[in-house]
Order: structure tokens, then C-alpha cells, then sequence
């Protein structure tokens, strides 16, 4: 688990820090946290679904079939397809709670170095390390709203278990554990119900159900990397969350 320090003007004025070599930190996440600002770069690459997390269901991009299992990282650090979720792009950085109750940015400390990229430049944040905290604040204002579109389809009743069953050579790997939209339900609202859902919560409903048709790019991709062996068996997908994540690339599109 990566060890969070706030950046502080005086500690780590004369610091510097490692940049990310590729998302090796996601090596072993079968699952990425997901917001709305990025779901139409999401939609052709990953399947999309809901999982707990304490009373909350949110919405997640499937990275593999197995546990401990990350599909779409290459050995080389690379990624399989031209769009990485979100999540994953802020590391080393994250955002942390600071002595003024406010958002901070903290540094994985095992990036911290002695020299390479510098943090502070006349006392204030590089640009780089300014980028990065910019970028951050987007995501968790995205994730805030992700939540409440996520809380008002639940509230509406229009999501349900699912149990995925991805295709792999004769046989399927089961995933236990994942919440879908459930398209009846969604149908049979009333249109006052209906029209309660419009704009956040409706976007993130149509999304998930247009990932569905990723299965297949899933399960080419599980096929091509040796997962055909756990056809037949099911898997759990328990609580995978962190802030964990070539080159900095601070945007949604």
C-alpha cells in the first residue's frame, strides 16, 4: 500500500520525486473505481458495473476475470487500450485531508527522491505537481457526483445483482459480486419517476448498459493472456478500492 505524505513547502521545498515508469501500480486490480466525466472514453474499451462499498454501489471498469488479475496491463507497463481509467493517471499524487480540514496534495513517499522532478519552485508547486493537483480536484468533484447518480438509481430501484458470465473458450468464468441497471425495471418507472432520473443518474444508467457489449473485448482479452484455465469457476470480487494508478496526462479526453 502506498505510504501518503502531504507535501509541505518546508519538508519537501528541496525534494523532488520520481515520476510514475508506466501503471505498474495497477498491476493486480481487477477492478477501477469509474467517474462520469470519463464514461464516453470508458464506453468502447471496458465493461462497466456497480459494486459495494459500504452502503454506497459504485460504478467500476472490470480489468479481469481472476482475482489479482489486470488484463489490460502490459508486462512493460504499458496499457492494452488508448484510454486509462481516470483512477489510475494521478499516481504518485493524491488528494488528502489537510490540517485546514481542506483537500492537500500528498506523494506516495516511495516516489520521493532527493533530485528528478521538483515539487516546489519558489515556494510554490511546480507545474507539473499544480497539474496534477488540478487534475485530482476534477476527478473528485466528478466522483462526488458519480456517487449521487449512483445513490438516486439505487433510491429508484432500478438496480439489481448480476451475475457475469464471461464467455472463455467452452466454457465461462463467473463474477460474483457486481450490480447492473436492470432495464426492465428502468422501463416500467412511472414518468414522474422516470423524469427524477434525467441528466446524471440516466447518463450513468445508459452507460452501463452500453459497456455490456464489451464482455466480448473482455474476454478476447482473457483468452489472448491465458485466463481460458479459470473457465468454469466463479469469482468474488470483493472491496478493491484505492487511489493508486508513461507519462502524465491530466484530462478526461
Amino acid at each position: 500500500m502506498p505510504d501518503w505524505r502531504v507535501l509541505s513547502r518546508t519538508m519537501h521545498a528541496e525534494q523532488g520525486y520520481r515520476p510514475r515508469d508506466g501503471y505498474h501500480n495497477a498491476a493486480g486490480r481487477m477492478v477501477a473505481p469509474v467517474v462520469l466525466d470519463e464514461l464516453h472514453r470508458l464506453l468502447p474499451h471496458y465493461v462497466i458495473g456497480l459494486l459495494p462499498q459500504g452502503d454506497d454501489l459504485v460504478p467500476v471498469a472490470l480489468l479481469g476475470v481472476n482475482s489479482e488479475e489486470n488484463l489490460y496491463l502490459r508486462e512493460d507497463g504499458g496499457w492494452q487500450v488508448s484510454y486509462v481509467p481516470a483512477t489510475l493517471r494521478g499516481h504518485p499524487f493524491a488528494l488528502a485531508d489537510g490540517q485546514s480540514g481542506n483537500k492537500a496534495l500528498a506523494i506516495d513517499a516511495a516516489y520521493l527522491t532527493e533530485a528528478g522532478q521538483p515539487l516546489f519552485t519558489n515556494g510554490e508547486l511546480d507545474e507539473t505537481a499544480a497539474q496534477a493537483m488540478r487534475f485530482l480536484q476534477q476527478y473528485d468533484q466528478s466522483r462526488r457526483a458519480t456517487l449521487a447518480a449512483s445513490q438516486a438509481l439505487q433510491q429508484a430501484g432500478v438496480l439489481s445483482e448480476w451475475p457475469l458470465a464471461v464467455p472463455l473458450g467452452e466454457g465461462h468464468r463467473r463474477i460474483n459480486g457486481l450490480y447492473r441497471v436492470d432495464e426492465a425495471a428502468l422501463n416500467e418507472l412511472s414518468a414522474e419517476a422516470y423524469a427524477a432520473l434525467r441528466g446524471e443518474p440516466m447518463k450513468l444508467a445508459y452507460a452501463q448498459l452500453y459497456a455490456i457489449s464489451q464482455v466480448e473485448q473482455l474476454s478476447l482479452l482473457a483468452l489472448r493472456q491465458g485466463s481460458v484455465n479459470a473457465a468454469g469457476e466463479a469469482s468474488t470480487i470483493d472491496a478493491m478500492f484505492g487511489e493508486d494508478d508513461d507519462e502524465l496526462n491530466f484530462d478526461f479526453d
